[in-house]
C-alpha cells in the first residue's frame, strides 16, 4: 500500500501491523 508506506514513516506501528514488515 502506497498510503501505508508513506504513513509508515510517521506511524511505524501501523505499517508493521498493516503491511506486516519490519524496518
Amino acid at each position: 500500500n502506497m498510503v501505508g508506506h508513506k504513513l509508515g514513516e510517521f506511524a511505524p506501528t501501523r505499517t508493521f501491523r498493516g503491511h506486516g514488515r519490519e524496518a
